[in-house]
């Protein structure tokens, strides 16, 4: 962030420089939650909820093999805050090596929710997932 900008949102959000100097690392979900605070009950604009584009009402994600967690043995998590769940009937992440394929039905029996890094995930299992 350059200075002239650091400056400014210091001065809108009337939170002192020699905060931010003190913090060596903040998390997005850190800032944002401190955004929120010195704003109050200013409305911000949220992202809206992803809605099915497709005609099956599939949720299809590509990912790299190596970002599926290693909580439970392997899982794929399903960000809740941007993925409006009840608007699909299946997920389906894509990998190079693989295609992972689950109902929601089951994605929300048998997984299970999580704050990671500020964020509402659904947790399932990779054995619950068919492999292809």
């Amino acid at each position: 962030m350059n200075n002239d900008l650091y400056n400014k949102l210091c001065d809108k959000l009337d939170i002192q420089a020699s905060y931010f100097e003190s913090v060596p690392y903040i998390t997005t979900a850190k800032a944002r939650s401190l955004i929120k605070e010195a704003l109050g009950s200013m409305p911000i604009k949220e992202q809206p909820k992803r809605k099915p584009k497709n005609k099956s009402n599939t949720y299809h994600k590509t990912e790299d093999e190596s970002n599926k967690m290693k909580m439970s043995g392997g899982s794929w998590t399903i960000n809740l805050d941007r993925v409006n769940l009840p608007g699909y009937t299946m997920i389906r992440y894509t990998t190079k090596e693989r295609i992972y394929s689950i109902s929601v039905e089951d994605a929300l029996k048998f997984g299970f929710n999580r704050v990671l890094r500020g964020e509402n995930k659904l947790v399932v299992p990779i054995t619950h997932w068919e492999i292809y």
